[in-house]
């Protein structure tokens, strides 16, 4: 499943062939089922003596979306009127 995916995500990005592009790819873990998000960084290249190509690279950005929502979570949390700030220390 995760081929066809990865598949599907670069064969349209052949067939754009615009600039550069960024786009998120969701896949799944194949040990436990879980999401897995990567992002999926894409250019055309030109050769004079081989033609074009597009180079791809596929970065794991799963744990940096955790760490985004978690983070947006808290501050959504502490923005509310329950939550109390606590006292700084002197020294």
């Amino acid at each position: 499943m995760n081929n066809m995916l990865l598949s599907s995500a670069l064969s349209s990005k052949a067939i754009e062939e615009t600039g550069a592009t960024r786009r998120e790819l969701l896949l799944v873990n194949p040990v436990d089922g879980s999401d897995l998000v990567f992002e999926l960084l894409s250019t055309v290249t030109e050769d004079p003596r081989q033609g074009s190509g597009v180079v791809s690279i596929l970065r794991n950005v799963t744990d940096l979306r955790r760490a985004s929502e978690r983070s947006k979570r808290t501050t959504a949390r502490c923005a509310s009127p329950k939550c109390r700030r606590a006292p700084r220390a002197t020294a």
